[in-house]
């Protein structure tokens, strides 16, 4: 409660209030509902994301596969990701999904993984360098990360789906949260409801199953990553 009163007497106070995302701002305001928040997005650094060096050739290797990038917590919603995959899983026998990121939900991810028997398919990466991880975005088929709020535990914006956009891969992203200001819905990928892994397999499918889309998709990602760059959003 103390924390509260404060913030609401430093908010009301402040010369200027900026959220990085729209997401962000309605969660200011539910506490706080009088204020006047201007948005300003994260921006990516465009050209650094258009270096693929392919001197990784296990990235080659794991081919064909989709990929997420963040946290392993409660958050960024992988018990659905990871379900969505077991339902798209028979339909592309091939396909592997790669996820890049630490925390504590690892041991259990790893469980869904074994329930799923798909010990072979799901490949974890603790933490990589940042050539790999480039290189990771751009061999991959699609990017999806099904973020999710948990309590005050929210997704502010979500800048790996500009990074995924960066290097031209479609994005599957949660609406209603910060990601909705990283992805645009039916451009550059697809925004299904949070926590609903049945959405998101179609999503996958309707994807992965349609190669004029996927390619719609990747060239509209660097279009979208190209007008989301820092520069803009420093002239925000």
């Amino acid at each position: 409660p103390i924390k509260k009163i404060l913030l609401k007497w430093a908010y009301r106070r402040a010369d200027k209030l900026v959220a990085v995302s729209r997401n962000t701002r309605a969660e200011v305001l539910r506490v706080v509902p009088d204020l006047e928040i201007e948005v300003i997005n994260h921006g990516v650094d465009y050209e650094k994301f258009q270096v693929s060096s392919y001197k990784f050739q296990d990235v080659g290797n794991l081919k064909p596969y989709i990929l997420s990038v963040g946290a392993l917590k409660k958050r960024k919603g992988y018990e659905y990701s990871l379900r969505a995959f077991s339902e798209v899983a028979a339909r592309f026998p091939n396909l592997k999904y790669v996820i890049v990121g630490q925390g504590p939900e690892r041991e259990a991810l790893q469980l869904l993984t074994t329930h799923y028997s798909l010990l072979t398919r799901i490949i974890f990466f603790d933490k990589v360098e940042e050539d790999y991880l480039i290189e990771l975005y751009h061999n991959a088929e699609l990017f999806i990360l099904l973020s999710q709020d948990v309590g005050w535990d929210i997704e502010g914006f979500g800048l790996v789906f500009l990074e995924a956009a960066a290097c031209g891969l479609p994005v599957i992203a949660t609406a209603k949260t910060g990601a909705a200001d990283a992805v645009r819905d039916g451009y550059n990928g697809l925004l299904v409801p949070a926590a609903d892994s049945a959405q998101a397999a179609q999503a996958m499918t309707k994807i992965l199953s349609a190669p004029e889309l996927k390619n719609l998709f990747s060239e509209n990602s660097l279009e979208l990553a190209r007008a989301m760059s820092w520069g803009k959003a420093a002239d925000a």
